[in-house]
């Protein structure tokens, strides 16, 4: 073998703490951050999308995009 082996297999390894973390998993979060992530936040969006439809769609029914929305809706009813 050469030197350079030898000397490398001479090093220890790091010691690892087997109360740490494994890499990427930090502190889990509670059911206020689920419920912020999966629940509120999703239907806040769907509902902005949804209400702001409706309000097109009932003050400028006869415009070119809602023309367009009604027709793709149809394709698929």
């Amino acid at each position: 073998m050469s030197k350079a082996t030898d000397d490398k297999a001479l090093h220890k390894a790091p010691k690892v703490d087997p109360k740490a973390n494994p890499e990427g998993e930090g502190k889990r979060g509670g059911w206020t951050s689920w419920a912020l992530g999966w629940v509120l936040v999703p239907g806040l969006i769907i509902g902005l999308i949804f209400g702001s439809g409706a309000l097109v769609g009932a003050h400028f029914h006869d415009a070119w995009f809602v023309e367009v929305i009604v027709w793709f809706v149809g394709l698929f009813t």
